[in-house]
């Protein structure tokens, strides 16, 4: 179920979850860390784990992003297939000389950075240093 933020998709949700037995939520939306569903922690008891997608872009352009991802390890590894399809991967991008092969999946263009919200959490850190970086720039420009 694809579907916007707010209080129809926590409808929509809520009207769902009775009927579920075993389930994943994916939150693909660009929602305030304290925006996810508020009965989110109440889910993995009833057999329904909720997985947090961020997405960014990288170098200034909508081709390259990264999608950080939160969500239990179990559940964020059987999805990795999805991930890993969405994800834009290493492209023409050379590796950095001198760095050795990253056998993890930072590089295609995905994280999985912790449990179920660390991915709104992490691009919250993220908005935060990148709104620093820009204002500093600004003030050093003056």
């Amino acid at each position: 179920m694809a579907d916007g933020a707010g209080g129809l998709t926590d409808a929509s949700i809520n009207e769902l979850i009775p009927c579920w037995i075993r389930a994943i939520i994916i939150d693909g939306g660009n929602s305030i860390l304290h925006r996810r569903h508020p009965h989110a922690k109440e889910w993995p008891a009833k057999g329904i784990d909720y997985v947090d997608v961020e997405r960014r872009a990288a170098y200034g352009t909508r081709a390259r992003y990264c999608m950080m991802i939160g969500g239990p390890d179990a559940t964020v590894k059987r999805l990795d297939p999805i991930f890993n399809t969405l994800a834009p991967g290493m492209g023409d991008v050379a590796r950095t000389p001198g760095r050795p092969e990253n056998k993890g999946t930072a590089e295609r263009g995905y994280l999985h950075c912790g449990p179920s919200g660390a991915g709104h959490f992490v691009k919250m850190v993220h908005n935060a240093s990148s709104t620093h970086d820009g204002a500093y720039a600004k003030a050093s420009a003056c």
